[in-house]
């Protein structure tokens, strides 16, 4: 017999400061889809500065899946109802996505090349690598990490 994954409600939150947490996270990620999406054709060009190999390809597939990737976090951090399946999903995008800016600053302070921007906000507002975008990456780090622990589910099937 076949079973369809089913929407079920978010479970309970451990305490009510995490849900205002992760709907900051979620504000930021919003920001950051919104914006980078505002200037899409400019954010692969920011992630292209980044040197990273494999060129302008590599720098289009990264800059996509750094939006997919913000953008399916959202679903667990706003608890939406959601099966058990793409709700472990969404949380686990919420980790790439905090992921992925902390490697672009490793990326960034550990190579010799020299940019203007990290991309957080696309190009509407320039972000310069230094002590503000590290803040920031460990900042989304904290938020996702936070945000799992008190609203994860232990229900296994």
């Amino acid at each position: 017999m076949i079973t369809f994954p089913t929407a079920q409600p978010a479970p309970a939150i451990k305490r009510r400061s995490v849900q205002v947490i992760a709907l900051a996270y979620a504000t930021i990620l919003s920001i950051f889809v919104v914006t980078q999406l505002y200037s899409f054709d400019d954010f692969i060009l920011i992630i292209d500065s980044l040197w990273l190999p494999g060129g302008i390809e590599l720098a289009q597939v990264i800059a996509a899946v750094i939006v997919i990737v913000e953008l399916f976090a959202l679903p667990f951090l706003l608890r939406m109802k959601l099966s058990q399946a793409f709700r472990g999903f969404s949380m686990g995008c919420g980790w790439v996505a905090a992921g992925l800016w902390l490697v672009a600053n490793i990326w960034v302070a550990t190579t010799t090349n020299e940019i203007s921007n990290i991309g957080y906000l696309g190009s509407v507002i320039a972000v310069e690598p230094g002590l503000v975008s590290w803040l920031v990456a460990i900042l989304l780090v904290a938020l996702s990490v936070i945000s799992s622990w008190g609203m994860h589910s232990k229900k296994t099937k």
